[in-house]
């Protein structure tokens, strides 16, 4: 009896220190999806099932589109793979330098997979994400941080960054980023 009793207890120690190595935190404010197209992944047939071939920024690693009715840009930036590392959701007048990407229109509304939309004010970003990893003013924007990694979040494929940007209290630019 001593000796069931000795391995039941090396066994139960075994699985807590191994779970406990193991262990990694769920971060809520990681949110991998744009405009319905996973982020982090290799999505590229879904992006063109969905929207078609975008307009080519960046020398062909990202493409973008243009919805009218919200004056927003939809930005998706590829690895050299054609692995979707990151989108870019942003008011027009805050993203001047995407004039091209209206030669691409989509009526899609945008937002995150969590809900997220241009517009939303922080308080409300911050009810669904959670405090920020770090909150900087640079002039009239208020910019939200949020980071983590494939080590300490089983969500994460690499290294993931969110930015969120307000300007007047209203979001006005967001980028979500899982890649290298």
């Amino acid at each position: 009896m001593l000796v069931g009793e000795i391995f039941a207890a090396v066994f139960l120690l075994f699985l807590s220190t191994s779970s406990l190595a193991d262990s990694k935190i769920v971060h809520r404010f990681v949110d991998k999806e744009i405009a319905d197209i996973p982020i982090g992944e290799y999505s590229e047939e879904r992006v063109l099932s969905m929207y078609g071939r975008g307009i080519p920024i960046q020398e062909g690693y990202a493409f973008c589109y243009f919805n009218r009715k919200e004056e927003t840009f939809l930005v998706f930036e590829y690895g050299p793979d054609r692995f979707i590392q990151s989108g870019i959701i942003a008011k027009q007048h805050y993203q001047k330098n995407y004039d091209e990407c209206k030669g691409k229109e989509i009526t899609s509304p945008l937002q995150t997979g969590k809900g997220v939309k241009l517009g939303n004010s922080p308080e409300s970003v911050i009810l669904i994400y959670g405090e920020p990893d770090k909150r900087e003013v640079k002039g009239r924007v208020l910019i939200l941080e949020y980071h983590t990694d494939f080590s300490r979040d089983p969500q994460v494929t690499l290294a993931y960054d969110a930015y969120l940007y307000f300007e007047d209290g209203k979001l006005v630019k967001l980028i979500i980023h899982d890649g290298d």
